[in-house]
Parts: structure tokens; C-alpha cells; sequence
């Protein structure tokens, strides 16, 4: 998106072509993202990631704390398809942490939930830590490096078929959770924290949708509200709810029970 376009906001019109761009032909087509802590052979994390990835590829991705991998599957058809490209993402993983005598884990609080403000060395993740600290303050930042979290993305066909899973799926969220959590709630508070809105709301029509991230001046950038459920470009649900965890049939059961509640 050119910077005119995104500075000066985008017309309802633009703003759909835009979200709709790369949408899947399928609607059934699910990816996972688990983010994974590196650390010490004590369990204590290690802000190497800035030395592992250039030995990684496109199935890891960085994040904001200096300890943090996220690793992620490709659009799957199915949920033993997920299993396996997961397993061969995160082997992956390990042994390029295994050079540097770490091992990746999945923990969904560090740090008791108090870490040290340490990122990832570039630019964009000091702007990410930069934009979070302006929301919630220092402490809030904090929250965000302490949590990591497994996400779920559901594709759709369309804009009509984004919305209708997505309400379905935010009035079903209080029984999503407990399902999920594996810290008596420490992780989602911690989340709360860093993110103060981010419950989801329930859209009667797209342009609710639209106004919103209007109002927040995130119509480039929708994913940055980082709410529990939430819609992103190509019409893709992101389930952000869930703790972080490194058991593949754990995933599998809250994706058959996400998909079973978003329904066609």
C-alpha cells in the first residue's frame, strides 16, 4: 500500500479489494503458529533468536522479545497434515538451537511475568515495542514479552464467510478459553495487560468491522489489535487466545473444536 493511501485512510471500497487480496479459493484451509522460548540447558531464556535465523527459513518467524521464535505451518487441508508440517517445522528449530547449546520450549509465561525489556535487534521490533509501550505503558510492554501463545489462523472464502465464523467463534470464546489454558488464567491476564482491548466485539456488518480499525488508525494494519479473535487480510480468522504449548494433540483438539464451532 502506497503512503498516501495509508496515511490518508482508505474508503470502505479500497479497504475490501485490499483485505481481500491472497483470500483462499477454499474456506477449510487452517495454519497453526506456536511461539516457542529459547533457552539455557536450566530453562532460562536466551536473547539469541537474532543468531539462529539466519539459519532458519520461512516456517520461523521473529517476534518482539529477544527470546522468542514463532514457528508456523503452511494452509493445510487437514489436521494430520498440520501435525506433521508443525513436527517438521519445529525439528527444524531444534537443531539450529542445538548449534548454540539451547533448546526451544513451549512456556506460556517467562520471567514469572516480569522480564527484563530485552528485543529483538531491528528496527521494525523496536517500532512494535515502541507502539505497545504507547498502549499500555512499560509495564504493559513487559506483559507482552512475558507471554508467548499458540495461534490458530482459519481461512475463508470471502468477507461474508470471514464474518459469520468470526461471530460465531467471539460468542462461543468463554468456552474457547478454559479449554486453552494451561496457567490458571496468568498468561490471559498477562495479555489483558498488554493489550487492554482486546476483547473481540461482535460486528453486525463489515463496515462495523471497518469503522473500528478506522478508529484506531489501523485500517493498514488490522492485525495490530490484537484482540483474542481477529480478522486479518486475505480474510483469515486468527484464534490468539490460546497458551502456547508443544503438544500436537492438544492443537489438534482446539482446532477440531474451533472449526466445529465456526461451522461452514
Amino acid at each position: 500500500m502506497n503512503q498516501s493511501v495509508a496515511a490518508g485512510g482508505m474508503v470502505f471500497s479500497v479497504w475490501c479489494e485490499w483485505m481481500a487480496r491472497g483470500a483462499l479459493l477454499r474456506g477449510d484451509l487452517v495454519g497453526w503458529e506456536v511461539e516457542r522460548i529459547v533457552c539455557d540447558r536450566a530453562g532460562t531464556p536466551m536473547p539469541i533468536v537474532h543468531l539462529l535465523m539466519p539459519y532458519l527459513g520461512s516456517e520461523s518467524g521473529k517476534e518482539p522479545a529477544a527470546w522468542q521464535l514463532e514457528v508456523r505451518t503452511k494452509p493445510c487441508e487437514t489436521v494430520a497434515a498440520l501435525k506433521r508440517d508443525m513436527q517438521t517445522a519445529c525439528a527444524k528449530q531444534d537443531a539450529v538451537a542445538a548449534r548454540y547449546g539451547a533448546t526451544l520450549q513451549a512456556i506460556p509465561v517467562v520471567y514469572g511475568g516480569d522480564p527484563p525489556i530485552e528485543i529483538y535487534p531491528d528496527e521494525e521490533y523496536r517500532q512494535v515495542a515502541a507502539f505497545i509501550e504507547a498502549r499500555a505503558g512499560k509495564e504493559g510492554l513487559k506483559a507482552a514479552l512475558a507471554v508467548a501463545g499458540f495461534q490458530i489462523n482459519i481461512g475463508c472464502t470471502g468477507a461474508k464467510q470471514c464474518l459469520r465464523r468470526y461471530n460465531r467463534l467471539v460468542a462461543v470464546l468463554g468456552k474457547l478459553i478454559p479449554a486453552s489454558d494451561r496457567t490458571g488464567g496468568k498468561r490471559l491476564s498477562l495479555y489483558r495487560k498488554a493489550s487492554p482491548n482486546c476483547a473481540p466485539r461482535r460486528f453486525e456488518t463489515l463496515r462495523d468491522f471497518y469503522r473500528l480499525l478506522q478508529t484506531r488508525g489501523l485500517l493498514h494494519d488490522p492485525a495490530r489489535l490484537h484482540t483474542m479473535i481477529q480478522i486479518k487480510p486475505g480474510w483469515v480468522i486468527e484464534l490468539r487466545f490460546p497458551d502456547t504449548t508443544d503438544d500436537l494433540e492438544d492443537m489438534a483438539r482446539l482446532t477440531n473444536m474451533a472449526l466445529a464451532f465456526a461451522g461452514d
